[in-house]
């Protein structure tokens, strides 16, 4: 009877304190929303605040709610602190990788464009255009995310922002090696002068070279890539099939303290050990 008591309180205590929580986070949110320009709940405007300021203090408010929402979401899941603590570090930091690997995959594809419309940039100016009516062409032939760049140097150009500048500034965006090399290209054309055409024919038949490689390189490496992933996954597998034949004595690595922060050290060495794999087998030229 004692124990009915016990556990009845401790109920009781973990439902208001969830509760409290709960209603902190949703009032951070509110806030957060408020802050945003907006009355309503918009994970939209949230997800593009982490990408465009991940380092800001609104970043680090919603990545601090999600962390505690998560948390709330693993306790009541799991009925553990332990584990709901990874997956309250799990949804601080996943959000984050989400968003890197977006940003990556939409650098590839803007480079992959660019050789593109480095021809139609030379094109136009080879047949007598100003880099900016060029500029128009490009963002007029090509579809996003290049067209949205474009379109962006476009607008600052409009709003009295010096075409260098706004193209410095598309350049910072994108952090692009080959958008770099062909932003100083063109900017010292227009302050020293030169054959602004003959140049951007060279820079997308470099950039071409590259890509070549860098194929390759992708192509060599991709074993050491699925390796990574088939290492990292495969300790899960064991996880769960150890569980399925001896629950009653692998069982004690979710019961007992121990064995959850054992769990917790195996999950933290498997991220990194896949952390280290993946920057061995990537290779940036």
């Amino acid at each position: 009877m004692l124990k009915y008591a016990i556990a009845l309180i401790i109920g009781i205590i973990v439902f208001y304190f969830s509760k409290i929580l709960i209603r902190n986070t949703v009032q951070k949110l509110d806030k957060l929303a408020k802050d945003a320009g907006s009355r309503k709940f918009e994970p939209k405007k949230y997800m593009a605040e982490l990408e465009n300021n991940p380092k800001s203090k609104y970043a680090l408010k919603i990545k601090q709610a999600l962390a505690v929402i998560s948390f709330i979401g693993g306790f009541c899941v799991t009925s553990d602190a332990v584990f709901g603590l990874m997956f309250g570090a799990a949804g601080y930091f996943f959000p984050g990788i989400l968003i890197r690997r977006k940003i990556k995959k939409n650098r590839v594809k803007f480079e992959e464009q660019l050789v593109d419309a480095l021809g139609i940039l030379a094109n136009c100016v080879r047949s007598g255009a100003s880099l900016q009516q060029a500029l128009e062409a490009a963002a007029k032939e090509s579809s996003p995310p290049l067209s949205i760049e474009f379109s962006e140097v476009l607008s600052q150009i409009k709003l009295g922002v010096p075409l260098n500048e706004a193209m410095k500034n598309m350049a910072v965006r994108m952090n692009s090696k080959d958008l770099g090399i062909t932003v100083l290209a063109v900017n010292i054309a227009k302050e020293y002068g030169g054959n602004l055409g003959e140049n951007l024919f060279k820079i997308s038949g470099t950039i071409r070279e590259r890509k070549k490689i860098q194929n390759k390189i992708d192509a060599i490496t991709s074993q050491g890539r699925m390796s990574a992933w088939i290492i990292t996954c495969i300790p899960f597998l064991l996880l769960g099939v150890l569980n399925i034949m001896e629950p009653s004595l692998f069982g004690l690595m979710f019961k007992t303290l121990i064995g959850k922060l054992l769990l917790l050290l195996a999950v933290a060495m498997v991220a990194v050990g896949n952390f280290i794999i993946m920057k061995i087998v990537s290779i940036d030229i």
